[in-house]
């Protein structure tokens, strides 16, 4: 995910929690620093229906979180 960034300019993220090395979190704080993607849509897919995960991913940045299986 973090060498297709610095190829690709995404316009909006769609990101599963759990990543194999870097989970969607750590993408969101990361992409947020940078300037090209800090105000890019970011969309958070989980299938934990967390109070505590949702507000946490609020905190980091992420401005949908989507709960899976979704239709």
């Amino acid at each position: 995910a973090r060498s297709e960034l610095i190829v690709t300019k995404p316009g909006l993220f769609i990101v599963e929690w759990s990543l194999p090395q870097i989970n969607g979190l750590q993408l969101c704080r990361e992409s947020r620093k940078n300037r090209a993607y800090d105000s890019a849509p970011f969309l958070l897919m989980s299938v934990e229906n967390l109070k505590a995960d949702v507000v946490l991913a609020s905190e980091v940045g992420v401005d949908a979180y989507l709960l899976k299986p979704f239709s």
